[in-house]
Formats: structure tokens, C-alpha cells, sequence
């Protein structure tokens, strides 16, 4: 992950929290073939694009270990938000951020549906989240509401319009620094240092 290696340059502890940011908050449940969506939003360029073995998303994830299945459908991340939620509330960052890694292998790698109740919960109960408390929280309300609210907090007021984006605390106490994560690592690594002037 970019920002990891740009702390290391940076001579920075990070700490990495995930927040919610829906890139189809008007999916259906049941979610949408990958072929067909990506063709209704970018034409038969997107097609070939997912078709593509040399295209830049495989190519990059190979070069770090990633085999990106191209069977996959497109799902809602709503529960998979409040899951989240519920992981930094009640357990721990670190145990988010290890649900996050799992989330994304099962989705990404393996085309599982991370909008499925019983696919969640075996990523929680692998990262020691109770099944039956994993089930509870993709339907907690008290999650799904602030899943929708910090969603549209970095939609409305921070104007953030894709991910992955990033935001760095200062060090000072000012407007946290962001940008976008198509950045090369010695650009991230400059911000990082800029986070920790005083």
C-alpha cells in the first residue's frame, strides 16, 4: 500500500483508519454484473479494459501480490461500511484495519459478495468478531446511519469525489492535508512530513 511505503520514506508512524464512501449508493441488493456496468458507464472501453490482462490495475496489482479475479459482480458496500463501523467502535482499529485486508481479498481476488450477511460475518469471525455480533451490526442502525453521514460529509462539504483518497491529521491541529491516492509515494511521503510540521 502507497501511503505505508511513503510513511517509511517519511521516517512516519501511520495509523490508517478506513471511512465509508459509497461509489454506488443506488446499487441494487442483489449488486450488477461487472461487464455490464462498467459498459453502461464507459462504453466498450471499460469492457476491454476489465478484459485486459496488461491492463494497469492487473499489471499493478501483480507487481504486489494481487491476482485480480475478473469474475466478479459489482455489490452494495453498506453493510460492508457498518461492519466496519462496528469494528472501530468496539474492538480496535488494528482489527479493522485486518477485516479491510480480508474484505478486499475476498472481493477483489475471489469475487466474493461482500453485500452478503453470511460472507461478512466469516470475515468477522476471522479477524475474532463474533458471528452473531457481525450479523447484528450490518443491520444496526446506529451504524448504517453514520455510514450515510460521514458519506456525505466527504461528499458534500469535503468534496471528495472518488476514492481511494486520503486525508492526513496535522500534526498542528489545522485542516487535515488530502489527496488523491493516484499519487506517486515521494509525493505522499512530502505530504506526510508537511502533516508533522509544528
Amino acid at each position: 500500500m502507497k501511503p505505508m511505503e511513503a510513511s517509511k520514506i517519511a521516517s512516519v508512524n501511520l495509523n490508517v483508519t478506513w471511512e465509508p464512501f459509497y461509489l454506488n449508493s443506488s446499487m441494487p441488493e442483489e449488486g450488477e454484473d461487472m461487464e455490464a456496468h462498467l459498459y453502461k458507464k464507459y462504453g466498450i472501453q471499460g469492457v476491454q479494459m476489465l478484459k485486459d490482462p496488461n491492463a494497469y490495475l492487473y499489471v499493478a496489482g501483480r507487481k504486489v501480490g494481487i491476482e485480480f479475479t475478473k469474475k466478479r459482480n459489482i455489490y452494495p458496500t453498506k453493510k460492508a461500511h457498518a461492519l466496519m463501523e462496528y469494528a472501530k467502535q468496539e474492538k480496535s482499529n488494528d482489527v479493522a484495519n485486518q477485516m479491510m485486508e480480508e474484505m478486499f481479498q475476498r472481493y477483489f481476488e475471489k469475487g466474493d459478495n461482500i453485500n452478503s450477511e453470511d460472507v461478512l460475518s466469516e470475515i468477522a469471525t476471522k479477524v475474532g468478531i463474533d458471528e452473531a455480533a457481525a450479523k447484528e451490526a450490518v443491520k444496526d442502525d446506529k451504524y448504517l446511519y453514520e455510514v450515510n453521514e460521514k458519506d456525505k460529509l466527504y461528499k458534500q462539504q469535503m468534496r471528495i469525489s472518488g476514492v481511494p483518497y486520503f486525508l492526513i491529521d496535522r500534526k498542528d491541529g489545522q485542516r487535515p492535508i488530502g489527496f488523491s491516492g493516484a499519487q506517486p509515494i515521494d509525493i505522499m511521503a512530502e505530504q506526510l512530513e508537511e502533516a508533522t510540521e509544528e
